[in-house]
């Protein structure tokens, strides 16, 4: 039987961020030593900076998850390097899916795919330990700076049990019709994370209508669409999706332009924004993305939430009630779910 096992593990280490700083501009360093007085420049030769690097214990602290991916597959008679190729992208194929599902579920824009690029070795969720109080912290001069991916505010929070068996059950369904949209929707939240405004916005709209797209593909059914009248919706334009089917299908006022529905405020925020960066390439300003952001992640929750009283719950991806109710429990223990 066909499988991949992942295995995560974690290691960290004392960290000079400094290293490669050093090692690329050698003569940069070499300069600046020469402006310590005469009697202070031993300090700072090197066999007493290898020994000061041995002895000092503080500093930050560089942590890494390993990933074991373990593949089981029906081993050719001819093990050439192309099918150890195909096994290792199926693989990565399968953690990525995991960890789209995770970033989905813990909310942490982060957490990002791992290409083949990336290899040797695998490492995913790297981070620094940086003390709270920088002053505190001797090994960091006035001129030096620190480029890390969590600031002492932000610390890392571990992924709960309960949210890796969501993430787990829905990585199983990523060929679900709503799974792709879901994906948008992460991409958006990590490109305005970064600062990356412009592509914020263009991937939540994009997010929006894949949305729309995926919602009329599992709910066609219900409301007696033959199979050739869904290829014919499918096929007209987007404001026709939206408006005489989607809204349709789930409630929403048609009248997109004047109503105060979920679909409405993106319509009048998320869907303009996109469009005057799109088609009349503007520049928009934080708060635009941030209205663009909201108000497709405010469309998507009300969608799923009107799935589920209505009573169709069923037409999310496989995810059992039982691994939702508790994965929405230790999200909001810990203050991370609005209720």
């Amino acid at each position: 039987m066909r499988s991949t096992t992942l295995k995560f593990g974690a290691a960290e280490r004392r960290s000079d961020p400094l290293y490669f700083v050093a090692r690329a501009f050698p003569n940069f360093f070499e300069r600046s030593r020469r402006t310590i007085p005469r009697y202070r420049r031993w300090l700072y030769s090197r066999p007493i900076r290898w020994l000061r690097s041995q002895l000092v214990r503080g500093g930050p602290t560089e942590r890494h998850t390993v990933v074991e991916a373990i593949r089981i597959d029906e081993r050719p008679l001819d093990t050439a390097e192309n099918w150890r190729i195909e096994q290792l992208h199926l693989a990565l194929d399968r953690l990525n899916q995991f960890l789209l599902a995770a970033a989905t579920v813990h909310g942490d824009p982060e957490l990002a795919p791992v290409a083949p690029q990336d290899l040797p070795p695998v490492v995913f969720g790297m981070g620094w330990d940086i003390p709270r109080r920088f002053e505190t912290f001797k090994g960091i001069d006035f001129w030096s700076y620190l480029v890390h991916s969590r600031i002492p505010d932000r610390p890392r929070r571990p992924l709960t049990r309960a949210e890796a068996d969501l993430a787990m059950w829905m990585s199983i369904e990523h060929e679900h019709p709503l799974v792709p949209s879901s994906h948008l929707f992460l991409s958006a939240e990590q490109a305005m994370h970064r600062g990356r405004l412009t592509h914020a916005v263009v991937d939540a709209g994009t997010a929006v209508e894949m949305l729309i797209a995926g919602a009329i593909r599992i709910l066609a059914e219900e409301h007696s669409y033959t199979d050739e009248k869904l290829r014919g919706v499918l096929q007209a334009p987007f404001a026709s999706l939206a408006k005489d089917h989607f809204a349709v299908f789930m409630g929403y006022a048609k009248d997109t332009e004047e109503s105060s529905d979920a679909l409405g405020l993106w319509w009048q925020t998320g869907y303009r924004i996109r469009h005057a960066v799109v088609h009349e390439g503007r520049k928009v300003t934080e708060r635009e993305a941030e209205e663009a952001l909201g108000s497709a992640l405010q469309l998507q929750r009300d969608f799923v939430d009107r799935l589920r009283t209505t009573g169709l719950g069923d037409k999310l991806p496989g995810v059992p009630d039982y691994v939702k109710r508790a994965a929405d429990a230790a999200r909001e223990a810990a203050g991370d779910l609005e209720v």
